[in-house]
């Protein structure tokens, strides 16, 4: 007997991703993962259509040191997914502990959010913003589905510290769009609507998992 995990050839990703078998509650894990203080990103990238795009992520993390390898991660759902799939490159923005209304305003919906932002485009003409604590600038080198996110790996091809200041941490007031660990901001009342049971939710979070996979698919490159 042992008690090796056991992991399945080949793994179903809307199955795993649609997995109902955790004991624990999901709102009770995001408020327990709320306590952990983490650093505050704006990740970058140019679209197809030559427009600058940029989020607040909190879910930024090294990797490896050789090669130079960072992660962080996206909700599956999100309308960024698309431009950052298709990237050649990104660049995270490490944002310092003055910088709050620049996390704010990259965590919120707008149609310009880089309006009176002053920035440079580094590799793959990803924006590297001026005023950052540091920045990496990377490669898309590969990714892979986790639950409800999509992982993004990076190999650093260029890097800048312009300050040793403080860096930013997270704040139950700024609202990270990339990793949804953080209570979601009220949103405006909507007309009641018919609630799902657990099994028609699983459904349709099946279908949609099924969908996003057979539509985007997964690619891999050499790191």
């Amino acid at each position: 007997m042992t008690d090796a995990p056991k992991h399945p050839i080949n793994p179903d990703p809307a199955n795993e991703l649609a997995s109902d078998q955790s004991p624990i509650d999901p709102r009770d894990f995001r408020n327990a993962l709320g306590t952990y203080a983490t650093g505050v990103t704006v990740i970058t990238a140019m679209a197809a259509d030559g427009k600058p795009y940029g989020l607040t992520c909190n879910s930024f993390a090294s990797v490896s040191l050789n090669p130079p390898l960072v992660l962080w991660s996206l909700v599956i759902f999100s309308q960024a997914m698309s431009i950052f799939q298709n990237a050649s490159h990104f660049t995270v923005n490490v944002l310092g502990a003055s910088q709050q209304a620049l996390a704010n305003k990259f965590a919120t919906s707008s149609e310009d959010k880089f309006a009176g932002i002053e920035w440079t485009p580094g590799l793959g003409n990803a924006p590297v913003l001026a005023d950052s604590v540091a920045n990496f600038q990377c490669r898309a080198a590969d990714r892979y589905y986790g639950g409800d996110h999509v992982i993004f790996l990076g190999r650093g091809r260029g890097l800048r510290v312009q300050s040793a200041g403080a860096v930013a941490v997270s704040s139950r007031r700024i609202r990270p769009v990339c990793h949804m660990t953080r209570k979601a901001a009220p949103k405006p009342v909507r007309a009641k609507q018919r609630r799902l049971s657990p099994d028609d939710r699983r459904k349709e979070f099946v279908a949609k998992a099924t969908e996003f996979f057979a539509e985007e698919g997964f690619w891999r490159r050499d790191p």
